[in-house]
């Protein structure tokens, strides 16, 4: 599932209801969930973990290991980010779950070591060598912290939009970058 416009008018339980998206819903099929009479986007939360933690976080470190070689990072960075992840294994406390592995074995990570590096170490694992996703990672944590969603709700989404526009600019440097040379 992906978000390409920002600007999109919101889901309403009324929309879905109706099925007014034909790209998403089927005439053929109804979700069962319908019989229930249930508010089909205000009854049912978007599920960070597996939108963002699973989905984002893990196809970005994926890009970066075994993307395009235009998106990868180089051998320099990777072993520099699997240092500073070794280096923390002696501070974590024992109360995580999980000692931080090197980002290099991303296939056998979980939920919750991508929600490490989104929440806390990725502000020193990836600094100074992937800056940009500094901005997903503040803005997540303002959304995910008790004390500051409600605060900094409009900050937080206008630093989601800045890094979902320079991933996008990303995108279209490397598709140019493919197809013109």
């Amino acid at each position: 599932m992906t978000f390409p416009d920002s600007a999109a008018p919101l889901q309403t339980d009324d929309l879905v209801r109706s099925m007014a998206d034909e790209m998403h819903h089927s005439k053929d099929s109804q979700s069962p969930f319908l019989a229930l009479e249930l508010g089909m986007v205000s009854q049912f939360p978007v599920d960070y973990m597996h939108a963002v933690c699973l989905g984002v976080v893990r196809k970005l470190v994926s890009l970066w290991l075994g993307g395009p070689l235009q998106m990868r990072l180089g051998r320099l960075a990777v072993d520099t980010i699997n240092g500073k992840l070794i280096g923390l294994k002696k501070s974590i406390p024992v109360e995580f779950q999980h000692k931080p592995r090197p980002i290099s074995e991303y296939e056998r990570c979980k939920a919750t070591d991508f929600l490490m590096l989104l929440l806390y170490r990725g502000y020193t694992v990836l600094s100074g060598v992937y800056d940009n996703v500094l901005l997903l990672l503040v803005g997540m944590n303002m959304l995910l912290n008790s004390m500051l969603y409600l605060h900094y709700n409009d900050f937080s989404r206008e630093l989601l939009e800045m890094w979902s526009w320079q991933q996008r600019l990303l995108c279209i440097y490397f598709i140019a970058n493919t197809f013109v040379s």
